[in-house]
């Protein structure tokens, strides 16, 4: 019989209507319960219990219908990160657009001043700001809803007057971001999205 693990492991499809999703359909011998699981790909992977008829499993698939296609739209977004060049490049145009228009928006309120302000394919960083006073943003700023992309430009242009994270540089970002606390943590759901 080989390895539990591979015990009728096989590859069947469900049309959902209006579209039709593809599923891996994993029997287990220990398993007691259906599993559905949505994976970082997309995929849906689904873990039965070797009894369990397939006519049961697409019912109780066609059940979850909503909550599948709501968790891949969720994933779907990740396709982001497959972008081709010319569109990488277009983006960059969009970003630095769209820095310095909000910069210069934002800094009629702190009037500090930078060195200068470079968009960059970032590894793990959304922006930073040098001792030297040069501002620099992950291109993929250009594809936040706005609120967001306010926040981490405000958080860096208060880095020119605070280059820590103290009292004072959050007391400085709240004057113009009070909900930052709020957009702080939507752009934890954001990095998971876009990187």
């Amino acid at each position: 019989m080989g390895n539990g693990d591979d015990l009728s492991v096989f590859e069947e499809s469900l049309v959902i209507v209006p579209e039709k999703i593809p599923y891996t359909l994993r029997r287990r011998p220990w398993s007691r319960v259906l599993r559905f699981i949505i994976k970082s790909d997309g995929k849906l992977v689904i873990t039965a219990p070797v009894l369990l008829g397939v006519r049961t499993i697409e019912k109780m698939i066609e059940e979850r219908r909503e909550w599948i296609i709501e968790k891949m739209k969720i994933i779907e977004p990740k396709s982001i990160l497959k972008r081709p060049s010319k569109q990488i490049a277009a983006d960059k145009r969009r970003a630095l657009a769209l820095v310095n228009e909000r910069i210069t928006h934002f800094n009629l309120h702190y009037r500090l001043s930078w060195n200068r302000i470079a968009i960059r394919d970032q590894k793990t960083r959304w922006g930073s700001c040098s001792s030297k006073g040069n501002l620099n943003f992950h291109y993929k700023i250009a594809l936040l809803p706005p609120h967001l992309a306010d926040y981490l430009i405000v958080h860096e242009l208060c880095h020119l007057a605070q280059m820590n994270h103290s009292k004072n540089f959050w007391n400085l970002v709240e004057q113009t971001i009070p909900d930052w606390r709020e957009r702080r943590r939507a752009m934890r759901v954001e990095e998971k999205r876009l990187r």
